[in-house]
């Protein structure tokens, strides 16, 4: 069997690379998405700190995404 080119490697390389920074970015979103689903729960707890602390996580969890 034939060694791949130093281009096939380098593509190799690089598609190892792009394949990690997407599995970061999927769990990234998900963390993103569950602080959106909690602070919008903390909306619902009955005196205003709830409201507060929403609208930070929702803040915060919307600059991720």
């Amino acid at each position: 069997m034939s060694q791949p080119s130093p281009d096939e490697r380098e593509l190799q390389h690089e598609q190892a690379y792009v394949d990690t920074v997407y599995e970061r970015l999927e769990e990234s979103t998900k963390v993103a998405k569950s602080l959106v689903a909690e602070g919008l729960a903390r909306g619902h707890i009955g005196h205003e700190g709830g409201l507060v602390e929403r609208d930070a996580m929702v803040y915060q969890a919307s600059r991720r995404l």
